[in-house]
């Protein structure tokens, strides 16, 4: 049979619960953030030499034909 716990006991259960819940919750958005920059920044490596690329063509183009 279970003892009944007095209140200062579940109420520090109940707090150690939640401190560990939001910890948990912390971690993870944490590492969704990291991720979700990780990505951008992904993404972000190839835009930066493909623009200069493209404005390297577009110049020799208008200095040949133009």
């Amino acid at each position: 049979m279970k003892k009944n716990k007095t209140n200062k006991q579940l109420a520090f259960d109940v707090k150690k619960d939640i401190e560990e819940i939001e910890k948990k919750y912390q971690a993870k958005r944490r590492r969704r953030k990291k991720e979700k920059n990780e990505q951008e920044e992904l993404s972000q490596q190839w835009l930066a030499p493909f623009l200069l690329v493209l404005t390297l063509l577009i110049g020799y183009l208008l200095y040949t034909f133009y």
